[in-house]
């Protein structure tokens, strides 16, 4: 009887300890892929008329079967073999020759072994010759109308009329400042990507100069004492 009861634990936990290995490997297998781009870097500056060449880092790469690039939409190629990268010199990839001023974005499809696919996107900005390269970002953001072309901006409008949207500039840099009707002592600095402007960098919003209103949703709200002198 003894003997029985031993070998059933035994099984037991042989069983317990299987499970426990098994989930163990899946989740290393599941987290253990990472892809990222090893130039250009996020938010990297470019000087004008500049050639570009991409590069891909993946570890692991053996489960990768291609990897193609897009730039601002436009479809550059396909490499299928690790390190991933797109030469400039290639007579295929003129779009990554003599570099225009403005904001730029790569999009990169991972294709995998198994017939899936992932995406991964990288923004970086070509600034003018002569400029300084510690200038965060292009002046106006490197397009004509922020609050036509920067999605979070019109988001934020569209979610919220009853706001105060401000562009400013500080150092050649873009800022927005954001008030908001019934809070007027609440006020909102952020960059061109929509990141809020935190305590680490308030010397540039003390340096900012205003530029002009792009939108007043306070003109659209009534104030009630101005009701209160419409009635009587």
């Amino acid at each position: 009887m003894k003997t029985l009861t031993l070998l059933c634990w035994i099984t037991l936990a042989t069983t317990i300890t299987s499970q426990i290995e098994a989930t163990t490997i899946n989740m290393i297998e599941c987290s253990a892929y990472k892809v990222w781009f090893d130039y250009p870097k996020p938010h990297q500056n470019i000087r004008a008329g500049s050639d570009l060449t991409v590069r891909i880092t993946a570890r692991p790469s053996n489960h990768i079967t291609s990897v193609t690039l897009y730039h601002n939409g436009q479809m550059v190629g396909t490499d299928s073999q690790f390190p991933f990268r797109w030469e400039h010199k290639d007579i295929n990839h003129a779009s990554l020759r003599n570099l225009r001023q403005g904001s730029h974005k790569l999009r990169i499809r991972i294709l995998y072994s198994s017939g899936q696919s992932s995406y991964k996107d990288c923004k970086f900005y070509v600034v003018k010759n002569g400029g300084s390269d510690s200038s965060p970002q292009l002046e106006n953001c490197g397009i004509t109308n922020p609050l036509q072309n920067l999605d979070w901006l019109r988001r934020l409008r569209a979610g919220n009329q009853k706001i105060i949207i401000e562009q400013y500039t500080s150092g050649g840099q873009t800022l927005f400042k954001i008030r908001y009707c019934h809070k007027p002592y609440l006020r909102q600095w952020f960059d061109c990507e929509g990141r809020q402007i935190g305590s680490n960098r308030i010397n540039l919003v003390r340096r900012a100069q205003k530029v002009k209103v792009l939108y007043d949703g306070c003109k659209l709200v009534i104030k009630p004492y101005a009701t209160s002198l419409i009635a009587k």
